[in-house]
Formats: structure tokens, C-alpha cells, sequence
């Protein structure tokens, strides 16, 4: 009799300690899946004094149909909140973002994946053209030193300290190039949706 009794006084305890982490390991399974992530882009590798408050987004399918056509905001000067983009969206999609003031770039991403992606900008396009090239820099080179800021000259403040420095045109130099073409073929000023 004494035997049994030991058996149940080692099994009782055992079994509520089996049975309470089982509760707790279902309840954080629950609560975890419940998380929702948002796909995001981040934009690094920026000036400290830029910060871009909106940025024109186009993302198209595999079949380069456009399904997606807007300015969004920018959250802490860096980050770019895809989840509105990536919502409904299956397969493979290629978003193109254009940063004030910098080339225009695309990523290729998979709807169905969480994504936080990184994306260097390229500060240089003072002409707001796509391009960063002689014309840029004869732009910047004109309003340099300028101590008054005027609306062509904050133009040519590539890196939005304020004045227009060697680093503006620096910038001008180091990130020459075409930025990526909308797939809709029209030009950045005229093709997002305001």
C-alpha cells in the first residue's frame, strides 16, 4: 500500500508540471502566431541630414502588369512600410522606388515571404531627370556655397544639410548613372499617382 502511495505522490506532481508547460508552450505558439510582420524597405547608406518623407512606389507582377501605384510615406527617414503593397500579391513581384533627389531602383520579391529588405539610395539626381550626369553637376557646381536657400538651391542640397557644399557635388560624381525605368514607361515626376 505504501509502495502505491509513493508511486501516486511522485506521479501527481510530475504530471501537473507536464501538464502546465504543455499550456504554456500552447499558449506561446498561440500568442506567437498572432504576430503580424510587415514587409518592409529600408533605405540606408543615406546622409544624415536626408530624410525623405514620401516615395514614389510602382510594383509590378511577373507578368508586368502594374498592380500597385503610389507615393507612401517614409517612417524615421528610412523606412518604407510594404505591407499595403504586398497584401493580396502572389508570386513574384518587382517593386521600383524612387527616393527624392536619387536614382530609382528595383527589388525582385516573393509575395508570399516576409521581407525586410535594405536598399542603398544614390543621392545625385539634382534635376530630378533619373540621371545623375554633367548636368547634375553643373546644377550643383552653379548654387555651390550658397548660403540662401532658395527652391533651385535646395535642389542642388543633395544631402539636405542645409547648404550646398563639395559633398553635393561630390554626390554628383561618385553615384554618375541611370536610375531603373518605370515599366510603364513614363517618367517619375508625371507617373505616380499624387
Amino acid at each position: 500500500m505504501m509502495k502505491h502511495r509513493v508511486r501516486w505522490i511522485l506521479i501527481v506532481p510530475v504530471a501537473i508540471i507536464l501538464a502546465s508547460l504543455g499550456v504554456g508552450l500552447v499558449w506561446r505558439a498561440h500568442s506567437v502566431s498572432k504576430v503580424s510582420f510587415e514587409s518592409q524597405l529600408t533605405l540606408v547608406d543615406r546622409p544624415e541630414g536626408y530624410c525623405p518623407t514620401t516615395v514614389p512606389i510602382l510594383v509590378v507582377d511577373a507578368a508586368a502588369r502594374v498592380i500597385f501605384n503610389q507615393i507612401i510615406s517614409v517612417n524615421d527617414c528610412q523606412s518604407i512600410n510594404l505591407s499595403s503593397v504586398m497584401s493580396g500579391a502572389n508570386g513574384q513581384l518587382t517593386i521600383y522606388f524612387k527616393p527624392p533627389q536619387a536614382l530609382a531602383r528595383s527589388v525582385v520579391v516573393n509575395a508570399a515571404q516576409v521581407t525586410r529588405l535594405t536598399e542603398a539610395i544614390l543621392l545625385g539626381d539634382a534635376t530630378g531627370d533619373n540621371i545623375i550626369d554633367q548636368e547634375d553637376e553643373n546644377f550643383v557646381q552653379k548654387h555651390l556655397f550658397s548660403t540662401e536657400l532658395g527652391s533651385l538651391q535646395k535642389a542642388a542640397d543633395l544631402d539636405r544639410d542645409g547648404k550646398v557644399t563639395a559633398l553635393d557635388l561630390s554626390l554628383t560624381r561618385l553615384n554618375r548613372g541611370v536610375g531603373q525605368t518605370r515599366p510603364d514607361h513614363k517618367s517619375w515626376q508625371e507617373g505616380a499617382l499624387r
